[in-house]
This record gives C-alpha cells, sequence and structure tokens, in this order.
C-alpha cells in the first residue's frame, strides 16, 4: 500500500492545501507506522471511490488515524483540525465556523458506507465516534445467524450453521410432489399472490412518491415563480475559496475587486513563500457540501423539470446574468459578494468585524421592531451553539425576475435555511405571506437553529418582513 500524501504534513501539523489527494506519496513516514495495518486500511479506505471525489474528506480521514495510532490525541481538537485539515487561521471561533463539525458527520456516513459496501472483505472497521474526533479501529463482529438457501421446487433447503470449526449442512428432504389435479391449483394460487404482492408494491411505491413531490413543493409559490417558461435560473453556490482565502490573508474583497480580478491578482506580485500559498488558493474555485446538497435538492423539484436551469460558482457568474434572469444565490456576502447588490433592499444585512487575528459575522436589522434585537450573533464558544440565517425573496436588478437569498452566518445557518426551504415550516410561513397579480409578494426572515454535534435543529423564524 502506498504511504499518505499528507502524513507528512500532519507530523508537522502544517496546513494542507486543498489539491492534495490521498494517493499523492509521502517518503517520510515513520517505518512502524507504515506497516500498521490500521494505517494501510485508513489508507484504503481514503482511496476508495467513497472518498475519490472528496479530497478534503479522504484528508480528515487520514489525519485523524494518524493522529490517533502515534498516540497525538490531543491535537484532534475541532480548532487544530479547522486549522491543519481546513486552513482554517489560528485562533478562528469555531462558534462562528463549523466546517469541521459540518464534515465529521458526512465523514461518518462515509464510513458507514464503505465497510456496508465490504462486510466481506474488510474484518477491521473505522469509527469516528459522536462527541469526539479520536478514530476507533474495531473487528466485526461475526453474527451466528442461520442462512437458508432455496434449492427449488422439491428440492428442499440447506440450512447453513456457523461454527468454529467445519460448517454444517443440514438437509431437509420434503416429500417429493407428485403431479396430482391440486397441483395446478397449487399454481394458481401462488400466481394470485404475486400479483397480490405486486399490487401491494405499487401502491406503496406511487403513495412514497406522491409524498416526496407533496415535501418538494412545499415552496411551490417561490418555485413557481422563480422557474419559468421565459427566462432563464442561475443556481450560484458560494465560493468557498474566496472565503478561505480571505481568511488566510486577513484580506478581504469588495465586490468591484471580485468583478474585475483586482483582488485575486494581488497575490501574484510577490513571490514569497507565503505568496505562493496564496497564489494557488486563489486559483481554487470551491464551494461547500451544503450549497451541493441544496443545489440537487433544487433540480429534482417538479417546478425545475423542463426548465433552463444554469449552475454557476460565484466567480463565474457575470454582471448581466444578474439583470434578465432569476436567480438563487446561496452562501452568505462573505463567499458570495454579488448579495451585495440587493443590500440595499433588504432589511437584514451581513456584517463582518475582522481583526488580525479572528473575525465576527453578524446579522444587522437596521430597523429593528419592537422586541427584536438590534444585532443577531451566534452564540458563545460553548456547546450548544446557536446561529442564524436570513432567506430573502426579491425582485431581480431590473425587476423583471426573481432572486432568492439563502446565506447564513456559519455554514450549520446556510444548511439550515436550506432544510427551511424544503420541509413543512416554509410551507406553514408562506401562508401568511399575501399575494399580487405578480404571485408571492417579497419577503424576508431570520432563522436561528442550534447545532450540537454536527446535528441542527430546525430552523425557527425569529423574524420577519413582507413587502
Amino acid at each position: 500500500m502506498p504511504d499518505s500524501p499528507i502524513t507528512s504534513r500532519f507530523m508537522s501539523s502544517q496546513p494542507i492545501h486543498f489539491a492534495d489527494t490521498a494517493s499523492s506519496v509521502a517518503d517520510d513516514i515513520e517505518s512502524g507506522l507504515r506497516e500498521d495495518p490500521r494505517w494501510t486500511l485508513a489508507l484504503r479506505v481514503a482511496e476508495s471511490p467513497y472518498f475519490a471525489k472528496s479530497p478534503l474528506l479522504s484528508q480528515f480521514l487520514l489525519f485523524v488515524c494518524e493522529r490517533t495510532l502515534e498516540g497525538r490525541t490531543d491535537d484532534l481538537t475541532e480548532q487544530n483540525i479547522g486549522v491543519v485539515v481546513f486552513r482554517r487561521r489560528p485562533g478562528y471561533r469555531t462558534s462562528e465556523d463549523n466546517i469541521v463539525r459540518t464534515y465529521v458527520r458526512h465523514l461518518r456516513q462515509r464510513l458507514d458506507r464503505y465497510f456496508e459496501d465490504h462486510a466481506a472483505d474488510e474484518p477491521l472497521l473505522i469509527v469516528i465516534p459522536r462527541g469526539g474526533y479520536c478514530a476507533v479501529f474495531e473487528e466485526r463482529q461475526k453474527e451466528s445467524l442461520e442462512e437458508v438457501i432455496p434449492l427449488g421446487a422439491g428440492g428442499g433447503d440447506i440450512t447453513v450453521t456457523p461454527s468454529k470449526e467445519r460448517p454444517l449442512l443440514a438437509i431437509s428432504s420434503p416429500e417429493p410432489e407428485i403431479s396430482t389435479p391440486q397441483a395446478p391449483r397449487r399454481r394458481f394460487q401462488w400466481v394470485i399472490t404475486l400479483g397480490l404482492i405486486a399490487l401491494f408494491g405499487t401502491l406503496i411505491a406511487f403513495f412514497l412518491f406522491r409524498e416526496n413531490l407533496l415535501q418538494a413543493s412545499v415552496a411551490h409559490p417561490i418555485w413557481a415563480q422563480l422557474f419559468s417558461e421565459n427566462a432563464s435560473t442561475y443556481v450560484v453556490t458560494t465560493d468557498s475559496g474566496l472565503g478561505v482565502l480571505q481568511d488566510v490573508s486577513g484580506k478581504y474583497a469588495t465586490l468591484n475587486q471580485y468583478i474585475d480580478g483586482s483582488y485575486f491578482s494581488q497575490f501574484e506580485k510577490v513571490d514569497s513563500p507565503e505568496s505562493l500559498k496564496l497564489q494557488r488558493l486563489s486559483r481554487e474555485r470551491l464551494t461547500s457540501v451544503p450549497d451541493v446538497n441544496t443545489v440537487a435538492g433544487i433540480l429534482t423539484l417538479p417546478e425545475a423539470r423542463q426548465k433552463r436551469v444554469i449552475l454557476r460558482n460565484a466567480r463565474t457568474l457575470r454582471l448581466d446574468d444578474l439583470k434578465q434572469s432569476n436567480l438563487i444565490l446561496l452562501g452568505s456576502i462573505y463567499g458570495d459578494p454579488w448579495i451585495s447588490l440587493f443590500e440595499p433592499r433588504m432589511n437584514f444585512r451581513f456584517d463582518y468585524h475582522a481583526t488580525s487575528d479572528t473575525y465576527e459575522s453578524v446579522i444587522v436589522n437596521k430597523k429593528p421592531l419592537s422586541g427584536e434585537p438590534a444585532v443577531y450573533r451566534n452564540s458563545s464558544t460553548a456547546a450548544p451553539y446557536s446561529t442564524y440565517a436570513v432567506v430573502a425573496f426579491l425582485p431581480n436588478l431590473n425587476g423583471t425576475g426573481w432572486v432568492l437569498i439563502v446565506e447564513g452566518l456559519t455554514v450549520a445557518g446556510t444548511e439550515a435555511a436550506s432544510e427551511f426551504l424544503f420541509h413543512g415550516s416554509m410551507g406553514t410561513f408562506l401562508k401568511t405571506v399575501p399575494r399580487d397579480k405578480h404571485g408571492i409578494r417579497p419577503f424576508e426572515v431570520v432563522l436561528k437553529t442550534t447545532n450540537l454535534d454536527s446535528e441542527s435543529s430546525p430552523a425557527e423564524v425569529v423574524a420577519k418582513r413582507i413587502y
């Protein structure tokens, strides 16, 4: 088994570049770890198709396995993982940026899928228990179950009973079936039985499909206006590469710098080792896992079928795209500066207070109503963590279409806002929004969600504006 691509960096706790993959080779791994079957298992899993399309998950898995096997579990804290694996700056606030908690949930899911599909050839399992980030290597438990293998009509069944010694086969031999007038009737009964089973299965499939269709159409008034025969709809994912670049460099992008490319070109002017890293990062076009999940949900909506839907990363969007088309903008202004074009029309505005070491993100309530706070902030660093998001439905720049903005203070906030769109709570809220000749009226809502061990509670509406 080849060595891991990133182990040498794990040893020194240096940040890992996003382009690294588990198939690269590092020559400076200690021989004891290289020959450990647990480490070769970790490499095998990280290089499997289950992780091939997500280098960050591969790096995350190898990092926790390497630290666990080396006995350096003190390094497996949320903040240290964020710095080493996800290139967050030292001292970043985990209450505002829950990327580690989000990814560990997906890591556990991928591990479960891998070991379920490799039950026959992987006697050892990798488990990351909830509540921490240490890897646990467990032997797969052998189940003592009897397996009945049918041999066909009149041939009896073979019951296989596992044993530590040679397995025993117990063969039951029923009386041979004699061709009598009852045999055709028995076959006829089987035909009727199979037909009823097929009909029952069809009915179940129909009702499940109908239920899924209803769930997908909970926000039908919004989707019906966003997906039309006469206009294209752009689904724009956040530019996570921009967010990471701002975190690492401490320099923040305006919309003008983002559009003309001057924000990224500034890193090409210096040839220091640190600048070379920033240059490489400035060329990356990345997005988040919650955004990908949201896009998948949007593309399966009945309202989006046979419509012109165009997927874009924020960095590839153009100003003309915002004028004549419908838009769905995912993320926040920190990773999608295009949202700033719509903020003058919005009551709930995102703001970032940056220092040399950390930053704080808040939602500013420009005109608070009675009982509303002027600012919505993430909770403290102690669990459970609370965060906020905004869902806004507004006219586009020239008033010929619509814009849906889904932005959170954290990844968990954006994820909760997306869940709000696809499930029943959105339908309940839309019943309170009036309609006119153009359809549902523009609105904004502030959502709150609480996160514990990467599991988010359903979002609740804490403030709203209807225009």
